[in-house]
Order: structure tokens, then C-alpha cells, then sequence
């Protein structure tokens, strides 16, 4: 018996030592990471294998077993999450995505960024060129080319705005010419038929002289016109009434053609006793003794006419009496339209070189003049005839604020820039006061609209993390030497123990 129990015994040891841990499957490890079994007599690795634990990504030795271990790169979900997935260590840069380079939201985490410089075609444009981002309107710079104006010169923005005037009767707005209708008694009129206004020179159409009644002459207004008699005679020669019934009378001589001692008009009795010597009716003289007066007038037919046109007559026949012309420098009869025998030139007399009417004679003028603007009257009167003329202003560029001739104020004039920052109007190269330059990142130093402006006040310092001496922001070339240049990383010689 004591033979079998060895055997069996030395049976049993012998497989203790072929499979370890006395036949078991526990095997035990010095630590939770400890790869190789301690109970086993050959090094068995451990299944599955148990990562090392570090402080860091950059840990030498297991904390846990003290292993020494290779330092490993951080290990991060994405560009732009903050820490590292391994150890926990916050990232010293985090690279977000943006759709565009002046983009708010990372297009990976979502993260938003306040410290952009969008970009703006002008300082009013409503949205972001790049990114298209609409900004708050408080924020936008409007262009008005006048003080009134009500429409942004680039956007087409609206407002509300006044007028001025530079008078309280103006009729013209003095900055854009925009007119309003003002009441006649605001104005300053010299007399109430004048028509010009002695404060601003307004001229008024509708102005008119006033008269007492239908044939009142003179101007009621004190004016000085004179408008010249206005009866209307009604009535019978001795006896005529103003048809105006203005109560203006007046009398003729009576006449008396039939020899009967009456006139023949109102009947009244004739001063003169007439006879007829049979030749024909207007043969009619007084037969008073030492009168010889005619009684009844020869008819003519006109006054340059010989003979008298009553039938009959033999007495009616006169001297020749010669043409007479409307006035020296007429050529033509007053009385019955014949042309007149000229020997010596004639000389009409003219306002001036266009003036097309002789002022004596009537005549019209076969080749008159130009007519010229007038500086007092204004350009639709012509200076020299005062005829109307119906010439434009004449502005020596778009901006004039006057005309060149006649000082009148140009509805449309007012100095524009290119820009609005502008200092020179695009039209005549006048200076204009800078209205804000435009910058499209906050580090750039060169205006955006009109790229001369150069400032040296940049709201930010220009970035340049790769070195490259170039702005990472705005991409402007840094300088190389003097004030403004970025130092150089100066990174420390690695000591032989580190």
C-alpha cells in the first residue's frame, strides 16, 4: 500500500509543476497591472493584458507597479475639445473649425467666438461679405448727402430728416434744393402787386395791380403803373356815359350831314346853317356870312388818300398828301400799308443785338443776335432784351452749389466723395471733412473703402503664431526691424539629463 500512495503522490507533484498555481487557474499578480503570474514557475503573460496607469500622456512610470513606460501624444475627441481624453490635461490650443474665417460657431463643437472682424463692402452694409452675418443697425454707418437727406447714398436706407431754409420765407431747402409752397403774406413784397420777394428773392406769377374800379388808371398799391384810360364811351355826342359805370362822362362835336339845323346823332340843334350845292352830300359849308366852315367832312380812305370817296363830290379833292411812316425807320405807310420809296438807309433802333423788333417802327429784324443769359434776372431772361430765353443753368461741375452765371442754387449740387471716407469730392477735387475710414479686422491698418488711409492707432496687434511675418488675422506683412515687430520664441538649449 505505502508503494501506491507514493506513486500517486509523486504522480500529483509532477503535474503541480507541469501546470502551476497547483493545478488552479488563480493566478496571482503583484499588482492590478502586473503582467506575469507570480504562482506560476514559468512567466505566463496575462489575458488579457491590463493597461499601465499614468498621471499624464507624458508619465515615464506607471504609478501603479512603477514600470517604466514611453510618454504617449494627448489623445483628443476632436481639434477642439479642451482635454485630453487619456489624462485629463486641458490643450494649450484648441483648433476650432469655422466655415468661414469670420465665422462665430465652430462647425465642429459648436463653440461660439466673439473676436471677429467681419467685412463690409461699405460702412452701412447690413451683412458680412465673408460670413454674411447680419449686424445690429445701431452699428451701421449710413453715407446722407446732405443734412436732410432721407436715402443713404450706398445702401438706400431711410430716415426722417427737415428741410432748413435760409430764410423764414425760402422757398428752396439750402442744403438740397428740395422746394415748399409758402404763403404769399410770409413773404417780403415791396408792394402787394410786386413780384419778387425783397428777402429771398422768390418770384412769384400771380401777382396783379389792384384799381378802385374798372377804369382806375393808376395802381391802387402805389406802385407807380399806369395802365392807361379804360372808359368805355356809350351814348350820344353831346351825352357819353363810361359803359364801366365808373360815372366818367364826356362830349363831342355834334354833326349834321342833311342840312335840317339838327345833328344827326342826338338831334341837337346845329351851331352852323348849312346848304348844299348840289355837287354831293359831303359839299356842305356854313352859310353864315364870314363862317365858310364844313359842315360835313370829306371821307378819305386813309389820311395819305387825294380824293374824296363820296360819289359826286368836286370839292374833296386834296393836296397829295405824302406817306408817313409808323416812325423814321419805317418803310412802310402808316395809313394805307404802301411801301415807302427809301433813298437813305434807315436805322432801327434795338434793345440790344437779339433783340428781334425795332423799337421805333415794329419792324421784325431778319437776322437778330444771340440772346445772352442774364446774371440778375436769371438765365431765362435774357440780359440784354430781357426777352425769355429759355437757357439753362450753367454749373461748372455736378457739385456746384450755384450757378456760374446767375448765382442760382442747384436742386442737385453738393460736393460727393468716391468713399465716405473720402477727403477730395470726385467731381471737382474740393477738400471734404474725412468721414470715418473703414477697417476690415481690427489689426488692419489700411482702410478697407479707399486703401490709402493708413492708421498707426489699429484697435488690435497683429498675430503672428507660424512665423511666417505675415498676420495670421489679416495676412498684411509685418515689419522686419523697429517698433512693431514680433519677437522671435527664444526656446532654451535640453540638458543632457532631461
Amino acid at each position: 500500500m505505502k508503494r501506491i500512495f507514493f506513486l500517486l503522490l509523486t504522480v500529483a507533484l509532477a503535474l503541480v509543476a507541469l501546470t502551476g498555481c497547483f493545478g488552479t487557474e488563480s493566478h496571482q499578480y503583484t499588482s492590478d497591472c502586473d503582467p506575469y503570474c507570480d504562482c506560476c514557475a514559468k512567466p505566463v503573460v496575462r489575458e488579457p493584458k491590463v493597461a499601465h496607469t499614468r498621471e499624464t500622456c507624458e508619465s515615464e512610470v506607471c504609478t501603479v507597479c512603477a514600470t517604466a513606460l514611453d510618454p504617449i501624444a494627448h489623445t483628443y475627441e476632436n481639434d477642439c475639445a479642451p482635454k485630453c481624453s487619456v489624462c485629463g490635461a486641458l490643450r494649450t490650443e484648441l483648433k476650432h473649425t469655422y466655415e468661414k474665417e469670420c465665422s462665430t460657431v465652430c462647425t465642429v463643437c459648436g463653440a461660439t467666438r466673439t473676436d471677429v472682424t467681419h467685412t463690409y463692402s461699405q460702412a452701412c452694409d447690413v451683412s458680412c461679405d465673408v460670413c454674411g452675418e447680419i449686424r445690429s443697425a445701431d452699428s451701421l454707418e449710413h453715407a446722407w448727402l446732405h443734412p436732410c437727406s432721407t436715402t443713404c447714398t450706398y445702401c438706400g436706407a431711410t430716415r426722417v430728416a427737415a428741410h432748413e431754409y435760409e430764410f423764414v420765407c425760402s422757398v428752396a431747402c439750402k442744403y438740397c434744393g428740395a422746394t415748399r409752397t409758402v404763403d404769399a403774406d410770409v413773404h417780403d413784397f415791396e408792394y402787394g402787386c410786386s413780384s419778387t420777394c425783397r428777402t429771398c428773392n422768390y418770384v412769384r406769377n400771380d401777382n396783379e395791380h389792384a384799381y378802385s374800379n374798372a377804369c382806375d388808371q393808376t395802381c391802387n398799391y402805389g406802385c407807380g403803373y399806369d395802365r392807361g384810360e379804360q372808359h368805355v364811351w356809350v351814348g350820344y355826342c353831346n351825352a357819353l356815359t363810361c359803359a364801366n359805370e365808373c360815372g366818367a362822362t364826356k362830349s363831342i362835336a355834334h354833326v349834321d350831314q342833311d342840312g335840317n339845323f339838327l345833328c344827326d346823332v342826338c338831334t341837337a340843334i346845329c351851331e352852323h346853317v348849312c346848304f348844299n350845292n348840289d355837287s354831293a352830300d359831303c359839299d356842305r359849308i356854313c352859310k353864315v356870312e364870314g363862317c365858310g366852315k364844313p359842315v360835313a367832312a370829306h371821307t378819305y380812305s386813309c389820311a395819305c388818300d387825294t380824293t374824296c370817296d363820296a360819289e359826286g363830290c368836286t370839292t374833296g379833292d386834296r393836296v397829295a398828301a405824302a406817306h408817313e411812316p409808323v416812325a423814321a425807320c419805317g418803310t412802310v405807310c402808316r395809313y394805307c400799308g404802301e411801301d415807302l420809296e427809301i433813298t437813305d438807309p434807315v436805322a432801327h433802333t434795338y434793345d440790344g443785338d437779339c433783340d428781334t423788333v425795332c423799337n421805333e417802327c415794329g419792324e421784325a429784324r431778319t437776322a437778330a443776335g444771340a440772346h445772352v443769359p442774364s446774371a440778375t434776372k436769371g438765365c431765362e431772361v435774357c440780359d440784354v432784351c430781357g426777352e425769355k430765353t429759355g437757357f439753362a443753368h450753367k454749373y461748372d461741375y455736378a457739385c456746384s452749389e450755384e450757378c456760374s452765371i446767375c448765382g442760382a442754387e442747384n436742386p442737385t449740387g453738393g460736393h460727393v466723395g468716391l468713399y465716405p471716407c473720402s477727403k477730395e469730392c470726385k467731381y471737382c477735387g474740393a477738400q471734404l471733412d474725412s468721414i470715418k475710414h473703414t477697417f476690415a479686422y481690427d489689426c488692419s491698418t489700411r482702410c478697407a473703402l479707399c486703401g490709402q488711409h493708413v492708421r498707426t492707432d489699429a484697435a488690435a496687434a497683429h498675430t503672428d503664431a507660424n512665423g511666417d511675418k505675415n498676420c495670421d488675422i489679416c495676412g498684411e506683412a509685418l515689419p522686419t526691424t523697429g517698433e512693431g515687430v514680433l519677437p522671435e520664441h527664444t526656446i532654451p538649449a535640453k540638458k543632457d539629463d532631461e
